[in-house]
């Protein structure tokens, strides 16, 4: 009795380890079917798919790099109307000719006014010390003429119309600066950074700008009409008095300057 009790003892812990066996089979056997069923669910791409064609022309034979490089390293800055615009559209529309694009073409347009274009420029004080300067002509500014401009320099310290007048008879043929002084902090944190994923994703899901309120009366402050006037009031006083040159402070830091284009004196706006 107690021998026949030991046999199905052992007979039935011996089916349970099969169970436990045949179960550890069964769970390692259901990754592959499950790949199976994701290889299923993929279908494979239609390699004559534009969308297909686009991604894999963009991923794996992009010229967007060297396209750039060459509209910003060998033919550079370029306005409206200069030269530079000119090579950059032949250079353009021959591009995508070369590409395979059929009828690339410039199309005329307009009317617009007069181009401007630099071709030499360079700025360096003379005395007591000689130094470069880094400095850029504003777009749409005079030339020189023919020859360098040399000539003495006036800082010009004045807050309102009044304080103006006490330069006057003194700015003929001289170079004004005409910004206030700005502190030069110096630079400890790398110039570029990179955004985070939260950033990213807020710039993804930002609103419309079409749809947010408009800013009113955002120049129109008592303070700003004030600048401005003053402003006007600055330019026509240093054409009236034949100042040679107009420096004003560029904004940027590190030497790199943002140029934008010349003020003409223009009528003082009424308060």
């Amino acid at each position: 009795m107690f021998k026949r009790r030991i046999s199905v003892l052992l007979l039935f812990t011996l089916f349970c380890a099969n169970l436990s066996a045949l179960a550890r089979q069964t769970t390692l056997a259901a990754p592959p079917a499950t790949a199976q069923r994701a290889e299923r669910a993929t279908p494979t791409p239609d390699p004559n798919d534009p969308v297909q064609r686009i991604r894999d022309e963009g991923l794996n034979r992009s010229r967007v790099m060297q396209t750039l490089s060459y509209l910003s390293d060998v033919i550079g800055p370029r306005l409206t109307g200069s030269p530079q615009m000119k090579r950059a559209n032949e250079w353009t529309r021959d591009s995508l000719a070369s590409w395979g694009l059929v009828n690339a073409k410039l199309e005329p347009w307009g009317p617009f006014g007069r181009g401007w274009s630099l071709k030499r420029f360079s700025a360096e004080v003379v005395e007591p010390q000689a130094f470069p300067l880094i400095a850029y002509p504003k777009a749409w500014s005079q030339g020189l003429g023919s020859g360098p401009l040399v000539a003495e320099v006036v800082y010009i310290d004045a807050k309102d119309a009044a304080e103006l007048q006490k330069y006057k008879g003194q700015l003929r043929g001289k170079i004004v600066l005409a910004s206030s002084m700005r502190e030069v902090k110096a630079h400890f944190e790398p110039e570029a950074t990179r955004l985070t994923e939260k950033e990213l994703l807020d710039m993804a899901n930002a609103p419309d700008p079409a749809t947010r309120p408009q800013q009113q009366g955002r120049y129109r402050s008592p303070e700003m009409r004030a600048a401005l006037r003053f402003s006007a009031q600055k330019l026509n006083f240093f054409q009236q008095e034949g100042a040679a040159l107009v420096v004003d402070a560029g904004r940027g830091d590190g030497g790199t300057l943002f140029v934008q284009g010349a003020s003409v004196p223009q009528p003082v706006p009424a308060d």
